[in-house]
């Protein structure tokens, strides 16, 4: 069976085994029974070990997985440095000032 029709399968059992419980506006409770969580996680194991096998079969998907993380890695690079411009930019006294008020 493909992979991705065991992980909507899969998805299908959880949700199936999710028990939502609403015990009024400001509480509720999500839960599932223990064994079938155990069941669902062995077999998400099983689906994660035959998407590693695919990956290790195909030269092709193994180059774009490994230009991704590169692409990803930039783009995380960028984030933190907008944040530590931010950063600088909001420990100025004056501006800080006037986005507390």
């Amino acid at each position: 069976m493909a992979i991705h029709k065991l992980e909507v399968k899969l998805l299908q059992k959880m949700k199936k085994d999710l028990h939502f419980n609403d015990q009024g506006l400001d509480m509720w409770t999500l839960s599932m029974d223990n064994n079938k969580f155990k069941q669902h996680v062995k077999e998400g194991q099983a689906i994660d070990e035959k998407k590693w096998e695919f990956v290790a079969k195909h030269k092709k998907v193994q180059a774009e997985l490994e230009d991704l993380g590169h692409d990803l890695e930039h783009d995380v690079e960028q984030i933190v440095d907008r944040l530590e411009e931010y950063g600088e930019f909001l420990s100025n006294p004056e501006w800080k000032k006037d986005i507390q008020e």
